[in-house]
């Protein structure tokens, strides 16, 4: 199953909330826009409150900018509980489902399955598929037409520079592109290993007189610390991929962000911006940096979820 299948039968689990799904969408809608705002307040304010003293525009800054706040906690408030109410059903949910097919399945089912990764899944999988369907698509939503809102207010304001930001767009998707496929490989990984680790330890706590009579402790731990380790070294290939990912990123950016600060700077170019739009387009600039660093991270919570949400699936569809 493609992770993109994945995704769509995590979203059948949604559906069913799709009216409070939707109010969310209108909640981050408003929120986006509340950032746009915030960028586009600062033409009118350099240009109409320093530079023309215009008295209107004085009176009228501060209470706009109070609006914009009250608007976006609102915003903000709805959308967050919004999607978490979403997400405690669908776990909900997914446990009453799985722990419903675990009654029902063959005893040759639990022959090739222990109860350690049972557990893990039933537990600690639900967590992670919660956090793909529902942090995922807050961040993944609301930060994406929070950029695309900026991209648009800086195409306004002045098309070429916001063109040189567009060119880096392309390196950045193929790069987020290769860091989310080792994620989900990663991820696998250790779904498997805290399945071992908890096979491992219900073992010992069950059997600890077993293990006390044969002498086998050394054995038990050696055993353990294996698969102990296995999992630490997957936890750090996820946490190096994630470390290295986000300064690679934002580095591309910011390059793209130096060469419009040169390009808005030369002569011929500050004929045609006035020192407001000027502000206001470094300042959409530089608010884009936030959510496209939480863009980039999502990855490792949205390929966590596919990974985990792919064993539950297998296990309901036996």
């Amino acid at each position: 199953m493609s992770a993109t299948e994945i995704y769509r039968r995590l979203l059948t689990y949604v559906k069913p909330y799709w009216l409070v799904f939707v109010i969310a969408i209108i909640a981050m809608l408003v929120f986006a826009a509340t950032e746009v705002g915030l960028a586009a307040m600062m033409k009118p304010l350099m240009d109409g409150t320093f530079i023309e003293r215009d008295s209107n525009t004085i009176k009228f800054i501060p209470l706009a900018l109070i609006g914009i706040f009250v608007v976006r906690g609102i915003a903000s408030f709805i959308t967050s509980y919004g999607l978490g109410w979403i997400a405690r059903n669908v776990i909900k949910n997914l446990r009453g489902e799985m722990f419903e097919s675990m009654i029902v399945l063959p005893a040759s089912f639990y022959d090739h399955s222990t109860p350690g990764q049972l557990m893990s899944q039933l537990l600690y999988d639900v967590e992670q598929v919660a956090n793909a369907t529902t942090d995922a698509i807050l961040t993944l939503i609301r930060d994406s037409l929070t950029i695309i809102g900026l991209l648009a207010w800086m195409i306004y304001l002045n098309g070429m520079l916001a063109l040189i930001i567009l060119l880096t767009v392309p390196a950045i998707a193929f790069l987020t592109f290769k860091i989310s496929t080792r994620f989900r490989r990663i991820s696998k990984t250790i779904q498997g290993s805290m399945g071992d680790v908890s096979h491992i330890s219900s073992e010992i706590i069950e059997g600890h007189r077993e293990v006390k009579t044969f002498g086998s402790q050394q054995y038990e731990i050696k055993r353990f610390d294996k698969v102990n380790q296995t999992n630490r070294r997957q936890r750090m290939k996820m946490l190096a991929t994630d470390a290295i990912s986000q300064p690679v990123i934002q580095l591309i950016t910011v390059l793209g962000l130096s060469i419009v600060i040169y390009v808005a700077t030369l002569p011929e170019m500050l004929e045609q911006i006035t020192a407001g739009s000027f502000i206001s387009f470094v300042t959409a600039m530089f608010m884009i940096l936030t959510p496209l660093k939480r863009l980039t991270k999502i990855n490792v919570k949205l390929q966590r979820g596919i990974a985990a949400a792919q064993g539950i699936f297998a296990l309901l569809d036996e």
